[in-house]
């Protein structure tokens, strides 16, 4: 209440744009990262590479049943800190704060994580510290499809926030954004050795 008036509260709705497309080319609204996890990462037969601020144990268990077992996931991730020295750490801590949550299981998840990281098909990098840093959220799938928008490789940004995306299908495009996000990983630094001693320490628990 503000001024004697009542502020009502407005619930947000997903829209997909076609409304009914089995591959929408756009959308806004909660739950839009997981409509185009679920719709889209199907799609891959090789390599899915995902450039975002955040990557957390709760958003890999919402995608990862619609990506292939022989499929390669590349996680970048790249939202800014101050303190550099405190990069890798500040990751590392993000993602195994879903540890902490009592209210949610996800020891299935660590164990399908742990999976495809001794097969080879996971690697994860950190690019905070490269100048100047970068806010960019999207996803390649393969060559076939990108999309891109606010939506986060985490439970927020897939299941809660409101967010918007859009997929495009063109070569050019998708080619620019691949050949960006190489540039970006060959310069940063590997998290994957960290990550596993966190995670095998977990389960070991």
């Amino acid at each position: 209440r503000i001024c004697g008036y009542m502020i009502k509260k407005l619930k947000l709705r997903l829209s997909l744009y076609p409304e009914n497309a089995k591959f929408p080319l756009f959308g806004i609204g909660p739950k839009i990262g997981r409509t185009f996890a679920e719709r889209y990462l199907k799609k891959a037969y090789h390599t899915v590479k995902i450039a975002s601020g955040y990557f957390s144990l709760r958003g890999y268990e919402i995608a990862k049943n619609h990506i292939g077992q022989d499929v390669q996931l590349h996680i970048l991730i790249g939202r800014n800190r101050n303190n550099t020295r405190e990069v890798e750490a500040a990751v590392i801590s993000e993602i195994v704060a879903d540890f902490q949550q009592c209210e949610i299981n996800i020891m299935e998840s660590v164990r399908d994580l742990l999976r495809r990281i001794e097969r080879g098909q996971f690697i994860i990098k950190d690019a905070r510290q490269v100048k100047p840093p970068f806010h960019a959220k999207f996803y390649i799938v393969d060559k076939t499809v990108l999309w891109h928008g606010s939506a986060n490789f985490s439970h927020n940004g897939m299941d809660i926030l409101a967010e918007q995306l859009s997929s495009t299908k063109k070569s050019k495009v998708i080619t620019m954004f691949t050949e960006w996000y190489d540039e970006v990983a060959s310069d940063s630094k590997d998290l994957l050795e960290e990550l596993v001693k966190q995670l095998r320490a977990w389960l070991n628990l």
